[in-house]
Formats: structure tokens, sequence, C-alpha cells
């Protein structure tokens, strides 16, 4: 899947692309299928930015995506990337149990399948596949 149709399978057909997530798309590769990595971010810009949900800002509620081992391997990424996690939107592709702890791996330069999205997670009460137009 393409950036331009992963915006429209989450906004539906629009004339008109909200200026803020094209600046996000304008950063991504336009013809190559979408990796998780961006796909969080294009995820992370349309909550904040269309339907106006605050980032969470709680450092306890992040704690979690801390512990992603690959966190930190696409550094424009990392924001993004704790805020879909921390809600629970996108999971870690691998969870590797060890004796002691768990091992966690965002798998953010993978390919990106929208089952890697929770498109039922309540999020504050919204529906991310409602139409945007509620929130403008």
């Amino acid at each position: 899947m393409k950036p331009q149709e992963f915006v429209e399978y989450i906004l539906g057909k629009q004339n008109v692309i909200p200026w803020e997530i094209r600046i996000v798309m304008s950063t991504i590769p336009s013809n190559d299928d979408i990796i998780r990595n961006n796909a969080a971010r294009i995820i992370h810009a349309i909550l904040r930015d269309v339907y106006k949900i605050p980032d969470i800002r709680d450092e306890n509620l992040l704690q979690e995506a801390l512990k992603l081992k690959d966190l930190y391997d696409c550094r424009s990424c990392v924001t993004s990337i704790k805020q879909v996690y921390s809600r629970g939107i996108m999971k870690a592709r691998y969870e590797i149990s060890g004796n002691t702890e768990t091992c966690r791996i965002f798998g953010g330069r993978e390919k990106f399948e929208l089952s890697d999205v929770d498109w039922e997670m309540p999020i504050v009460g919204v529906n991310i596949r409602q139409s945007p137009e509620k929130y403008l």
C-alpha cells in the first residue's frame, strides 16, 4: 500500500488532504510501499492534526514504548511510534520471551500491513475511520 492510499483509507477519498498530513507525506517515498515507521507517522499526524487529539504527555503512560529495542532506529519517528504504541493502535511486530523479560521489537523498517493497526481501538471516544469533517 502506498502512502496516498493509506491516507485515503483512513480519511476517505477527499479532494483536499490537510496540509499537515501532506507535510508528513512529503518526507515519505510516494512510489514505495509504506513501512511501519511511516505508517506510525501518518497515523500520529492524523490523530494530532485532523482529529485534534493531544499527544500523551504522561511519561508513565509512555514507559512501555521506551522498552521497544528498535525505538530509536528512526529518530524522526520516535514520537509517533511512542504515541501509537502507547495508545495500543500499533503493537510490536516481534515479542521474544526470555527467562526474565520479553524483548519487543517494533519492526519499523518492515512493510506495513493493514492488520498492523487495531482499527477498533477507542481513542478518547474517536473512531479514526469516522468522517474527519466532524473534527475539523
